[in-house]
């Protein structure tokens, strides 16, 4: 992000009033070495003042001068976001694998997980700590919001796939099946006596819960890409746009 950061210097003596001692800036006072490169920020501009006050007990000089550096957005491309992104995408790789193989569309919820969270937190440790919540800040917590919920997408459809229903009972004799929902299950109660038992508690595998689970999949497809773009849109909106001047301290 361009954020624009003031350091302050000052050159104050309070042995000498005004009266003995005055200060005053020089043309050019500041140089800046153009070979000197900062790999964060660029030193931009300066800002030269007389910060002189008085006090109770007199008047003493000052100068004060402030230095203007502008963040390195490459920087933060290269370290943080392009890989952030990069984590995301992969973690919707899961919706194009099949509903049965757990172990891989785990694997991949979980590795993004941890990788955002390993890197939220290298981030944090290499930033100043403030009491406000920063960009970078925003950007991973809503990366890791991401990963995250395609995590649970597959723990939705690993619940639909694995549904199980009664498994219905035939009358071998009158071709009826008997089950709690049939509209003839009088006539099975009746005929039940000259049917063979079925196992108790057999259960067989639901296919409209299948048939959900990769509906679920398939809507992922379009759903978590356009809700990602959608975030980025509003975040590079708001924090180039709208937020930029929030960013001097």
């Amino acid at each position: 992000m361009d954020v624009v950061i003031v350091g302050d210097q000052y050159l104050r003596d309070f042995g000498n009033t005004m009266d003995v001692l005055t200060f005053k800036w020089m043309d050019n006072a500041v140089e800046k070495d153009e070979n000197l490169r900062l790999p964060e920020y660029t030193l931009t501009s300066f800002d030269f003042q007389d910060c002189s006050r008085v006090y109770a007990a007199g008047a003493f000089p000052c100068l004060n001068v402030d230095f203007f550096l502008d963040r390195n957005r490459e920087y933060f491309v290269m370290q943080v976001y392009l890989p952030s992104v990069l984590i995301v995408i992969m973690s919707w790789v899961g919706f194009w694998i099949s509903i049965d193989a757990s172990p891989a569309r785990v694997s991949i919820g979980l590795l993004t997980v941890l990788t955002i969270t390993t890197q939220a937190t290298a981030s944090r440790a290499s930033q100043p700590k403030v009491s406000y919540i920063k960009a970078i800040d925003v950007w991973l917590a809503m990366c890791l919001v991401f990963v995250f919920a395609s995590l649970l997408e597959y723990s939705l459809v690993n619940t639909f796939s694995r549904r199980q229903v009664p498994k219905p009972v035939r009358n071998r004799a009158q071709g009826i099946f008997c089950n709690s929902n049939s509209e003839k299950k009088k006539m099975c109660d009746d005929l039940q006596p000259h049917v063979e038992a079925a196992p108790e508690k057999e259960e067989v595998p639901d296919p409209q819960g299948r048939e959900k689970a990769k509906r679920v999949d398939t809507v992922s497809r379009v759903l978590f890409p356009f809700s990602f773009i959608l975030f980025c849109f509003v975040y590079g909106l708001y924090y180039v746009v709208f937020a930029r001047s929030s960013f001097s301290v």
